[in-house]
């Protein structure tokens, strides 16, 4: 099921969190000689909502009204509140945290086997 948030966006202050631009990330490649790039599961999918957020997201239809549990995409702040939420899981990443970039092979692995204690704090699922 898909929402059309555009009207509820007109009214929501814009969030400018910063959220890292190619360039950026083309900087920081060229530092490194070993790249592994993951993909968060579900991302969006991953925040849970605020009970007044979900009254807000309501979806009316013929069948019912349906109320999203987690965030949905084409809300005007979810770029911006899912990348604070990475930020602040995965800090020593870049991108979405999960771009991991190492001078040296073992240190690239070591990051890959032993998740950071906030990944596993906040169940942040990668693929």
């Amino acid at each position: 099921m898909v929402g059309d948030f555009r009207e509820l966006n007109t009214y929501t202050v814009p969030d400018r969190y910063h959220i890292p631009r190619i360039q950026e990330t083309l900087t920081q490649f060229s530092k490194a000689k070993y790249i592994t790039l993951m993909d968060a599961l579900k991302g969006f999918h991953q925040n849970v909502l605020m009970p007044k957020a979900k009254r807000l997201l309501r979806i009316i239809t013929n069948c019912g009204i349906y109320e999203y549990l987690r965030m949905p995409f084409g809300i005007k702040k979810a770029p911006s509140h899912y990348q604070r939420m990475i930020n602040t899981i995965f800090p020593t990443e870049l991108s979405e945290g999960l771009l991991i970039m190492s001078k040296n092979k073992s240190h690239n692995e070591l990051r890959l086997v032993h998740p950071s204690p906030k990944t596993l704090e906040h169940k942040n699922y990668r693929r």
